[in-house]
């Protein structure tokens, strides 16, 4: 992961902006088509999220571009990620899909992603900050939502670092 951005929040979907370099010691390079990738938090079989991965070369290197609004499928486990962004030094997401390949001249074949993602959570930065938190007053909200707002961004400095 480059980096990772949610904005516009809404109690069923978020805004999110991200840059990724896939990294593959394969000598093939086949072409990967686009699928529809969720996201489960650590061992969880419940994802909190989804978006569809775009087409890409699978060659080592690669970068895939994401910038779609995404639904929040489930409030408890997205909960569960965002305290575990916010309270951990690392967490670990899996990015479960469908997809399919094709390299050359041979036909397309099925693929099943489970990829294990370890992510540098916000515990991990020296300073952190956070900037126009704003409230609406309320202390309950209709089902449950927060009633305090803030921007965040996170940039995952693992990546900068093994280059």
């Amino acid at each position: 992961m480059l980096n990772q951005t949610y904005a516009n929040p809404t109690p069923s979907t978020v805004d999110l902006d991200l840059s990724a370099v896939l990294l593959s010691n394969s000598s093939y390079d086949p072409t990967l088509y686009a699928f529809q990738g969720n996201l489960h938090l650590g061992d969880s079989d419940t994802a909190f999220s989804g978006f569809e991965v775009p087409q890409m070369q699978g060659t080592n290197g690669s970068i895939a571009h994401v910038r779609q609004q995404v639904g929040i499928y489930d409030d408890d486990q997205f909960t569960q990620y965002t305290i575990a962004v916010l309270q951990n030094k690392t967490y670990t997401l899996h990015l479960k899909g469908k997809g399919e390949l094709k390299v050359g001249g041979l036909p397309k074949t099925s693929v099943d992603y489970d990829k294990t993602i370890i992510q540098q959570g916000m515990q991990c930065l020296p300073i952190a900050s956070i900037h126009r938190l704003t409230s609406d007053g309320r202390t309950e909200r209709p089902g449950g939502s927060s009633n305090q707002q803030f921007p965040a961004a996170q940039r995952n400095p693992s990546q900068r670092d093994k280059r």
